[in-house]
């Protein structure tokens, strides 16, 4: 027995030793006979970067079968039938020697940045079966060789700058179910030869520069379930030969220039179509009664087109109907077929705005989905009124009605809407007073009542609103006074109670609106009184408009706390002492109008040194002595200082008399020139009045359908400059001027205004840019759009080969750049951490406005740190918002942003759900915001080395989230706190920073907050923070 244990032993240790000889020996044997893995490695050698060192395994010494990323042969070991390298930050060419790989089945490179061409070899690979390149920098030609891969059944490129034309050959790889080519800068027409794809299940070919007509053999493809076309130039009308396509379940045609009326054949046949986007483009006609046919039906969009006639009454038939949007059209008749969507039990979004539906609500719109959250019927010709069954829509949380010919009371019912945030009734007909009971709508934000007849006083219970925010009764009959209670409503940004017959004094609990940042206009009322001083608490305040009231005494010396004004009115009043010497303190401001009032005392000197005041009117007021002839105040013309007969001096624009008057030899002459100096007085006095009171007159009532916009200084349109202003502005365009470069254009900074004013000059691609009218507009609509965290649009400039907007200069950096100094991740960040909660803050405000704030909703889609500029203050300022829509020339009254802009947007800020076809929403928005707060925190960016496709930036904080935070907490910002015991308060902030970053980055989008609630979350959390 011990013999036979010894010999055991013996053959234990010598079969030890022979597996530590054999093995490296036999492994080096294996690659150095293997042509697979001397292709790999010299695929491995074509690469200049691999960040995450995946590639490590890929050496001699390892089995080929071990290599990150190789799948091999079940039977053949030194075989390879996959390659995938899938988002692993890897740089380089793709290497030809690959079609070597001649058994290989599947080849993906997704999601890295492989640059240069497609290797034509590929087409040797008659194996592969699986082919996907998407996510990367490759350029040229789709090379037509790929026809010889005739096993392939998915070929995905999407995301890519390859160019030229679809090769016809493609068409004779007839085992395609996938082609996906999209976001790219393909051209020419779609070949016909793609009819041959008889197996093909999905044809993804959006953002491209595709022109001519869709092919109608595309419908020989039996078995298409998704056809995606959007954003080219396709041109002429819809196949009705799509309606082959019986398998279809989403068709994506919008933003093309398509024309003609829809194919009846096309709703008749398609019995599984559950998505239909063919919004924005130039469909005529109307919409085919054959609609109702498609039972299955999620989604509707054909806006944004020249469709007429009304619209079919069967629409109860689409039971599973969620989203209907048929606004911006010439659609006309009565909204009876709101009936009909009763059947509807799933409806969650009806929008019918900007069409020329006339006639009344039906009162069965109170039985419409109790899954309904958004209905607008804005800018339409409805009369009538209000229906008290709307009150039964329990789920509304946006209700549009603006713009119509609405008349009768505002029902009380209205009061039931609990979930109601937005409520929108302004320019109609309404009377009555406002009811007592909406003070019961607890959840409402926006409330714009604005260009009515509504009369009585305002209800103390709209103070029970604690979630309001934007409160427009403009242009009614209110009167009474203001009530006291509204200021309870703390969360306000924009009040506009101008032209009513509102009296009595401004409450001096004004100040507890210590968030209102927008605008508060109380113009053309009765007030009276001093005003308060508390007025002086409100800091954050853009625009105070007080003109037309009856207000008196001093102006109060606190007005120069309100440090953000751009825009100061308190003109037609009765002030008097003199021009408030702390309004040197507010240095942003550029409208200053006092006229018209009884001040007294000189034109202060400081006005001469402030450089940002465009507009400056103190005329009529008791102004006298010597006006400084320095400065900016040497700009302006007469009108400025009309009417204040004591003043003398100044730049001759100005028209006033000398301060000294030379010695005159004859005393005739003196008197003579007494009289004359005094009749030329009167005459001057005396004729502005004669203009005043005649103007006054013929004034004093608005225009029909005169724009106000709140929040903004003026309306004088669109300021436009000459291709030569902005060559001689940026050096001819000097490189050393140039501040980026970015999807749209490159931006330079410009010095415009004879050297007094610095802006930005983004220079755009024209080559997408087709309508200057439309362009305009647009322009118009976001020119109007003023707020501390946006960046302000100051003009344009077109001409034919030639387009610009120029832009407020925020001179700064932005925000990418604060966070990564040099571009790197390493390193120190001097940020602290009380500059990024305010930072955060800043952001959330901005969106907030553009989300909740502005007439129209506008979705920014690509939000990032690069977006985000940075003043001197460290005050932040949104970018690029609505550029996009600059670009697009869609249709007015709606900032429409369909799925084109997710695609613009930028990898690792983009939500989820826009891979999926979802159209982009403000909650898309939400995602990249709190992608920032989680980026901000952790100083990683979300396409950072450190992660990989199992784990993204969430999911690593989350995986801390929340009893490890300092886990994933920026280092420089934990060697700031390290000592003096803070990092327990340091966790504590970060961990309510993170936990807002978390809640908007939920993948589910309904699960995101509203960015009213994220903006309140973080003052909140600044609030509360130590960190001084």
């Amino acid at each position: 027995m011990a013999y036979n244990l010894n010999c055991s032993t013996k053959a234990m240790v010598l079969c030890f030793f022979f597996i530590l000889l054999v093995l490296p020996f036999n492994s080096a044997f294996l690659c150095e006979d293997s042509s697979d893995c001397q292709t790999l490695l010299k695929f491995k050698e074509g690469l200049t970067s691999d960040p995450k060192g995946h590639l490590q395994t890929w050496n001699k010494a390892n089995p080929l079968c071990n290599w990150t990323g190789i799948t091999c042969h079940p039977q053949l070991e030194d075989r390879v039938i996959g390659l995938e390298l899938i988002d692993m930050g890897l740089l380089g060419r793709i290497s030809p020697f690959i079609s070597n790989l001649s058994l290989l089945t599947t080849l993906s490179l997704q999601s890295n940045g492989f640059h240069g061409s497609i290797p034509s070899s590929l087409g040797k690979l008659a194996e592969l079966a699986f082919l996907n390149f998407s996510s990367n920098k490759l350029e040229g030609n789709i090379p037509g060789s790929l026809h010889g891969c005739q096993s392939l059944e998915v070929l995905d490129l999407t995301y890519n700058n390859l160019s030229g034309v679809i090769p016809e050959e493609l068409g004779w790889v007839k085992n395609l179910t996938y082609l996906a080519l999209g976001v790219n800068r393909l051209s020419g027409v779609l070949p016909s030869s793609l009819s041959n794809l008889t197996e093909l299940t999905q044809l993804i070919l959006p953002v491209n520069y595709f022109t001519g007509k869709i092919p109608p053999e595309l419908g020989a493809l039996r078995r298409l379930e998704i056809l995606n076309l959007h954003t080219n130039y396709l041109e002429g009308p819809i196949p009705a030969a799509i309606g082959n396509c019986t398998a279809l379940r989403e068709i994506m045609l919008l933003e093309n220039s398509l024309s003609g009326e829809i194919p009846s054949d096309l709703f008749a046949k398609l019995k599984n179509m559950q998505k239909m986007y063919m919004s924005s483009n130039n469909l005529s006609g109307k919409i085919p009664v054959t609609l109702s046919n498609l039972s299955q039906l999620i989604l509707f969009d054909v806006s944004l087109n020249n469709l007429e006639g009304e619209v079919p009454t069967g629409l109860g038939m689409l039971k599973n109907l969620e989203n209907f949007y048929l606004h911006s059209n010439n659609l006309s008749g009565g909204p009876g077929f709101l009936t009909a969507l009763t059947n509807c039990s799933y409806l969650q979004k009806l929008h019918l705005g900007s069409c020329l539906f006339t006639g009344n609500i039906p009162s069965s719109i109170g039985n419409l989905s109790k899954d309904l959250y958004y209905l607008n019927l804005f800018n339409n010709r409805i009369t009538g009124s209000l229906p008290d069954s709307i009150g039964n829509l329990s789920g509304l949380v946006t209700l549009y009605l603006s713009d119509n010919h609405l008349e009768g009371k505002i029902p009380a019912s209205f009061g039931k809407l609990s979930s109601l945030q937005r409520l929108y009734l302004g320019n109609n007909r309404i009377i009555g007073p406002i009811p007592d009971n909406l003070g019961m709508m607890s959840s409402l934000g926006l409330l714009e009542f604005g260009n009515n007849s509504i009369g009585g006083s305002i209800p103390p219970s709209l103070g029970n609103l604690s979630q309001l925010r934007y409160l427009d009764l403009s242009r009614n009959r209110l009167s009474g006074k203001f009530p006291i209670e509204l200021t309870q409503c703390s969360l306000m940004m924009l009040l506009d109670l101008s032209f009513n017959s509102l009296q009595g004094s401004v409450p001096v609990q004004i100040d507890q609106f210590s968030n209102l940042a927008l605008s508060l206009n109380l113009s053309n009322n009765n007030f009276e009184g001093q005003l308060p001083a508390s007025i002086g608490k409100l800091v954050s305040v853009q625009a105070i408009d007080l003109s037309d009231n009856k207000f008196s005494g001093v102006i109060t010396s606190l007005i120069g706390s309100c440090i953000s004004l751009l825009y100061l009115n308190m003109s037609n009043n009765m002030f008097e002492g003199t021009i408030p010497e702390s309004l040197k303190s507010v240095t942003q401001l550029e409208v200053l109008d006092l006229s018209r009032n009884q001040l007294n005392g000189t034109v202060p000197i400081w006005l001469a040194k402030e450089q940002t005041i465009k507009n400056l009117n103190l005329s009529y007021n008791r102004l006298s002595g010597e006006v400084p002839d320095t400065g900016s105040i040497k700009f302006f013309n007469r009108s400025s200082l009309l009417g204040n007969v004591g003043l003398c001096g100044g730049s001759a624009l100005l028209g006033l008399p000398p301060c000294q008057v030379q010695k005159r030899k004859h005393k005739i002459r003196k008197s003579v020139l007494y009289y004359l100096v005094a009749a030329v007085a009167l005459v001057c006095v005396l004729v502005p009045v004669f203009v005043y009171f005649f103007r006054r007159k013929h004034d004093s009532k608005p225009q029909d359908g005169m724009l106000i916009v709140m929040g903004s200084p003026s309306h004088h349109g669109c300021r436009t400059f000459t291709q030569r202003e902005l060559e001689i502005a940026t050096g001819e365009f000097n490189e050393a001027h140039l501040l980026g470069r970015g999807s749209f254009g490159s931006v330079y900074k410009a010095i415009i205004d004879d050297g007094r004013t610095t802006v930005a000059a983004k220079v755009l691609h024209g080559d997408s840019i087709k309508s200057h009218k439309v362009f305009k507009r647009e322009w118009q609509i976001l020119s109007e759009i003023k707020h501390r965290n946006l960046v302000r649009m100051v003009g344009y400039t077109w001409v034919t080969q030639f387009k610009a907007l120029i832009l407020e200069y925020i001179g700064n950096g932005n925000l990418a750049q604060h966070l990564y100094p040099g571009g790197l991740e390493e390193g120190a960040c001097e940020l602290t951490l009380r500059e990024r909660m305010s930072i955060a803050i800043d952001v959330a405000s901005g969106l907030e406005y553009l989300q909740e704030g502005c007439p129209v909703q506008i979705i920014h889609c690509d939000l990032k740190p690069e977006n985000v500029l940075i003043d001197n203050d460290m005050v932040a300022h949104v970018a690029d918002f609505g550029i996009g829509k600059l670009i697009s020339a869609d249709k007015p009254k709606e900032l429409h942003v369909s799925t084109t802009w997710f695609l613009r947007g930028s990898i690792g800020y983009i939500p989820p759900e826009y891979g999926q076809g979802v159209e982009v929403s403000a909650k898309g928005d939400v995602y990249s915001f709190g992608v920032m707060v989680l980026e901000m925190i952790t100083r990683k960016r979300p396409t950072s080395n450190v992660f990989s496709d199992e784990v993204d930036l969430r999911k690593w904080v989350n995986s801390s989230y929340p009893d490890h935070v300092l886990d994933v907490v920026d280092g420089t910002l934990k060697e700031i706190k390290s000592t003096n015991g803070a990092l327990d308060e340091l966790e504590k902030c970060c961990t309510q920073m993170l936990d807002v970053g978390l809640m908007c980055t939920e993948e589910n989008p309904q699960n995101r907050p509203a960015m009213s609630f994220v903006a309140h979350k973080l003052k909140q959390c600044l609030e509360s923070s130590k960190f001084m």
